[in-house]
């Protein structure tokens, strides 16, 4: 994996972690994300809807607009994911910061890049597009590919 980046950013994310991100619920390979409530308590979940968003942003479509996560990041943004794949040794993290958009266009790709059985808990679209700008990104695997990827 090369350490590809952004002119503006300064994060790219290689193919292969694009790939590996957004295949992981089809993969049995589990996305955590973790986020800290309105109460300063932390959080963290399994999002299958996780998706490569662009190249310096992640995505997930949230079911609930109300409370959990939605709510979480309009106090505190600060939000951070973990790629674990036990078979191939690889783990990815990232680190960023996330919004709720509300663009309709924002919302209907998020939704729609998300894998079938998550459109499936949500048909009629009462859920959210959450946005990470990532702020850092890093990789490894045992067979020694690696990414360290910083914002500018």
């Amino acid at each position: 994996m090369s350490n590809t980046t952004d002119e503006n950013t300064g994060i790219a994310l290689p193919e292969k972690a694009v790939g590996k991100v957004n295949s992981a619920l089809a993969d049995a390979k589990p996305v955590a994300v973790t986020y800290v409530d309105p109460e300063g308590r932390p959080h963290l979940s399994l999002r299958g809807s996780t998706q490569v968003f662009s190249p310096d942003q992640l995505a997930i479509w949230v079911r609930h607009a109300e409370g959990g996560i939605a709510e979480a990041v309009s106090k505190n943004p600060n939000v951070a994911l973990l790629y674990r794949d036990n078979d191939e040794k690889t783990t990815y993290t990232f680190l960023g910061v996330a919004h709720v958009d509300d663009d309709a266009a924002v919302r209907d790709k998020v939704f729609e890049n998300s894998p079938e059985p998550e459109r499936n808990h949500d048909p009629e679209r009462h859920g959210v597009a959450l946005i990470i700008d990532l702020e850092r990104a890093t990789g490894f695997t045992i067979g020694g590919d690696r990414f360290d990827l910083r914002r500018a």
